[in-house]
């Protein structure tokens, strides 16, 4: 994987920075601080710092490695045959990328990865994941569980945007992905991860329609929106 517009640091000089972190995420559970330590370096990961507004992955471009977020947020995007633009989901600090490509044996990405703020990544390369180094190391078996663990809820995360999609009106779109963010709760603020013209990327549909129908949900007391991309669904 060739991403331009990074800047290195040696993986030495960050690793104790975000151990801490590593060892909550998915892709690295039940391994210990230590033996995450010592498997960056048999792994040969190194950390990526990429500014705002850059593709961290191109729709299209060869991938090998799996990313995994350290700092920032990015969007999954996707561009139809037109050029039109989508969203298909937010990357999250913690969060891995690339594990549906590499694991399905994909040698270019369909998805792309697009940096919404300063960002700071993991890249590790798939077949250091996959193969026993020399040392034969303990953690591979635990890492490779792990893995498709990751590969099971992105899964589950495409199946649940498909669900809103094939919502048959923009409002029932909106309403199924307002529900499933906030977990079905009334009454309580949540955040979306998405800005107005990101969430009309999201549902595929027009921004102008969008806002319309949002202002239309406020009027009749179906939501609330305090804030720009905070919501409450009303009793």
């Amino acid at each position: 994987m060739e991403i331009i517009t990074a800047k290195e640091r040696t993986l030495h000089a960050l690793t104790d920075e975000y151990l801490g972190l590593l060892v909550d995420t998915e892709l690295f559970s039940g391994i210990s601080i230590q033996e995450i330590r010592a498997m960056l370096a048999c792994l040969g990961a190194q950390v990526k710092t990429f500014e705002k507004g850059n593709l961290l992955v191109s729709p299209g471009q060869p991938l090998d490695s799996l990313v995994i977020m350290l700092e920032g947020q990015s969007h999954i995007v996707q561009y139809d045959l037109d050029g039109n633009r989508f969203i298909r989901g937010d990357l999250a600090i913690g969060d891995c990328f690339g594990d549906t490509t590499v694991c399905a044996g994909q040698k270019t990405s369909e998805l792309g990865l697009e940096v919404r703020t300063d960002t700071k990544v993991l890249v590790v390369k798939y077949q250091r994941v996959v193969t026993t180094c020399s040392s034969a190391c303990q953690f591979h078996a635990r890492l490779i569980q792990n893995l498709l663990k990751v590969v099971a809820t992105h899964n589950n995360h495409q199946a649940q945007q498909l669900e809103v999609l094939t919502q048959k009106t923009l409002r029932d779109k909106l309403w199924y992905f307002l529900r499933s963010i906030s977990h079905d709760e009334r009454d309580s603020e949540f955040e979306i991860p998405f800005a107005r013209e990101e969430l009309a990327a999201y549902l595929r549909c027009d921004r102008s329609a969008l806002s319309r129908e949002i202002s239309n949900m406020v009027a009749e007391g179906l939501i609330k929106t305090p804030r720009r991309q905070t919501f409450i669904l009303c009793s």
